[in-house]
């Protein structure tokens, strides 16, 4: 499904500054923050190489991340969005009941083989997560640690006060395209 230009564009800035914060938040010295929030981790085993999947249920919701992207999960189907380019793509569910450790092993299917309507409400759904996870991030941490993790990135999409708020306008902004 394509996007407009300019969302498209916004949406993979802020997926891209979003993957980093979530790996800045993997390597804090005091403990890895995906796995407080609820993820598991799976880690690639030899000879496999890629990277690490972090999985978390929420009943019958499942979010997949990688280093590569992000997948929501659910009962009527699952939604893959690349960290470089924020287009929602069907994905075969049964591929990920094995491990996937990069993105050529996710079954991606044809836009066409989902409702348009499924993949607008499962990209604002992966928006809407993001920005309740940055809210959970600042609740615990402050403000002050998703700064620094910033402090660390040079192509900002949102600066730390503002980053949930991203996420909540750019869900807004694709659940208009309905």
């Amino acid at each position: 499904m394509q996007l407009p230009e300019a969302l498209a564009e916004r949406g993979a800035r802020l997926l891209h500054q979003q993957c980093w914060c979530w790996g800045y938040d993997i390597r804090r010295p005091e403990g890895n923050l995906l796995i407080d929030f609820g993820f598991v981790r799976e880690r690639p085993t030899a000879p496999a190489t890629g990277s690490s999947h972090y999985r978390k249920r929420m009943g019958e919701i499942q979010v997949h991340l990688w280093g590569f992207g992000v997948v929501w999960e659910e009962r009527r189907g699952a939604c893959y969005v690349n960290r470089y380019y924020f287009r929602p793509t069907p994905v075969d569910l049964a591929c990920l009941e094995r491990p996937i450790w990069s993105p050529e092993s996710l079954l991606l299917l044809p836009a066409g083989a989902v409702p348009r309507t499924q993949l607008v409400e499962q990209l604002a759904a992966i928006c809407c997560f993001a920005a309740c996870y940055e809210d959970w991030i600042v609740r615990r941490l402050g403000l002050a640690y998703r700064e620094a993790a910033l402090r660390g990135w040079d192509q900002t999409a949102a600066e730390a006060p503002r980053l949930s708020a991203a996420w909540r306008k750019i869900a807004g902004q694709i659940l208009d395209l309905l």
